[in-house]
């Protein structure tokens, strides 16, 4: 009698231990989700500056090589990747620019921590290259 009554004891205790992530997981699903972040709205930027090129190498030993531009200020914005620079239908490349004074327009957004104002360029719609001024 007490063999069985153990085995009674140890079964309900591995079912409530079993049951108790499942019944969890589905008073999680019926409403006490996360709720979203708040992510800022997608704006107009126009950046002038001047486009530096840098490259790094990976964990795997590729090189990877990511464009940047600095304003007059001194703010340096990671520009994106080259499968959002479509103008077009044709793709910017950014390294016939790299070292010149351009002009950008893109939209991203903008978000200020620390009293440091912060610009994620998302997508470049169109830069230009400004004339250089000739010194007399």
């Amino acid at each position: 009698m007490k063999r069985i009554s153990m085995i009674l004891l140890m079964t309900a205790s591995i079912c409530f231990t079993l049951g108790s992530p499942a019944l969890a997981k589905k008073d999680k699903e019926a409403g006490d989700a996360k709720p979203a972040k708040n992510k800022a709205a997608m704006v107009k930027i126009e950046i002038t500056g001047r486009i530096e090129m840098a490259e790094k190498e990976s964990k795997t030993g590729k090189t990877i090589t990511s464009y940047y531009i600095i304003d007059a200020d001194g703010q340096k914005v990671k520009l994106p990747s080259a499968a959002s620079k479509k103008k077009g239908g044709k793709t910017i490349d950014l390294a016939e620019y790299a070292g010149a004074d351009v002009k950008l327009c893109g939209m991203g957004r903008k978000s200020a921590k620390n009293g440091k104002e912060k610009i994620a360029l998302r997508k470049i719609t169109s830069i230009e290259r400004l004339e250089e001024e000739e010194e007399i």
